[in-house]
């Protein structure tokens, strides 16, 4: 079904869990287990949120900026690659992370979902990035 720009509204002004619980567990959008992961996922995760001083995703370890602090190296930069499909190309952003929690949802399976909350830089040139063509880095300032 098709929502009017009055239900639309609506819904914004909502408060989105409870209506997005309530949806969910009235609606069948599907006829098989997915039906019950959504059900359970539109039931808000737990209340116990574990937090993280670093992460591993895919093989690349990611640590937050106070763990980054006092270590050698520093590895708690962020880089999210911009798409776009203008000619003027995809802008990189760049940032610090500095907290990760990982969130719960009930039932089985167990349902995570990992957050990173990150300090972002300002990509704008000239006051943002400026990459350098003598040593192939970026500057962020």
């Amino acid at each position: 079904t098709t929502l009017s720009t009055l239900e639309i509204d609506q819904i914004v002004e909502a408060p989105f869990p409870q209506w997005c619980k309530e949806n969910v567990h009235r609606s069948h959008v599907f006829n098989d287990e997915r039906q019950l992961w959504l059900q359970q996922i539109a039931e808000g995760p737990l209340t116990i949120v574990q937090p993280f001083n670093g992460y591993k995703v895919h093989g690349i370890r990611f640590h937050t900026r106070a763990r980054s602090a006092r270590k050698k190296t520093y590895s708690c930069g962020v880089l999210v690659k911009g798409t776009t499909s203008g000619a003027a190309g995809g802008v990189d952003y760049y940032g610090v992370l500095d907290e990760v929690l990982r969130v719960e949802y009930p039932g089985e399976p167990i349902k995570r979902c990992v957050l990173f909350r990150c300090d972002w830089f300002d990509p704008s040139q000239p006051r943002g990035t400026r990459y350098s063509n003598i040593n192939c880095t970026f500057e962020v300032n």
